[in-house]
């Protein structure tokens, strides 16, 4: 599919800033297709800093004994009614 605007004989006049964006992403892809080394060392790069992260990035961020759930106690002075304190 990108191969295909490549092949048009003539370019567009004067296109809108999202077309010219497109075009440079094309030009990126075109030129990754040449340097395919460069892609793959790129792309095995990815892979080994993900995993340098996973291994350095402290876990533990939820305590073992969390269950999820939220307890909330209401408190007030002894001579308030039920009915002041339910809103």
């Amino acid at each position: 599919m990108p191969s295909a605007y490549f092949l048009r004989a003539h370019r567009q006049p004067a296109a809108q800033p999202r077309s010219r964006l497109f075009e440079r992403v094309l030009r990126g892809y075109r030129h990754s297709l040449a340097h395919s080394r460069l892609v793959l060392v790129v792309f095995l790069s990815a892979i080994a800093l993900n995993v340098v992260l996973i291994k350095v990035v402290p876990k533990g961020f939820f305590p073992e004994e969390d269950t999820g759930r939220l307890i909330g106690h209401p408190e007030a002075d002894q001579s308030v009614s039920f009915h002041a304190m339910m809103p």
